[in-house]
């Protein structure tokens, strides 16, 4: 079985919706035309396993500074333990180098232990504590400077 990662397009929309509310139901999607007309970068892949949209990745430039990114990893809970997400994030962070990013962040429900652990293992820490009224933490990973290019876990 062959991973494909490829940019997001329309079509993959509803597939989206359904492997991100399975794999966090309670972490709202970023919207993907929300930003194309905007000067803040957005960027959303997909990941293909045996032909099945089970997976995606996006980031989107934070709207006061052109070197913080949100990022987002949605994998399916059916095809999770297999290291599509890992190699989702290193697609995603080698498409931010270009940017010479600050800070990457994420946000997620703290109940959401794998994906705490994904997090933790890449160098992130907790930035602030539960958000009302989702629940989320703001988990965040620091980078020395603009030209810090190690981005390994």
């Amino acid at each position: 079985m062959k991973l494909l990662i490829r940019e997001s397009i329309p079509a993959d929309e509803a597939t989206i919706q359904w492997v991100a509310h399975a794999a966090a139901p309670t972490t709202p999607l970023p919207e993907a035309g929300r930003y194309w007309d905007s000067p803040r970068q957005f960027q959303r892949w997909t990941a293909k396993w045996d032909g099945r949209l089970i997976a995606l990745a996006d980031y989107t430039q934070a709207p006061d500074s052109a070197y913080e990114f949100w990022v987002s990893i949605y994998v399916h809970p059916q095809a999770q333990g297999r290291g599509i997400g890992s190699a989702l994030y290193t697609h995603l962070r080698n498409a931010l180098l270009p940017f010479n990013p600050l800070a990457l962040k994420a946000s997620l429900h703290p109940e959401r232990a794998e994906a705490v652990r994904f997090l933790t293992a890449r160098g992130y820490r907790v930035e602030s504590h539960i958000h009302r009224p989702t629940g989320h933490v703001t988990f965040v990973k620091l980078f020395k400077s603009t030209e810090e290019k190690d981005y390994t876990p």
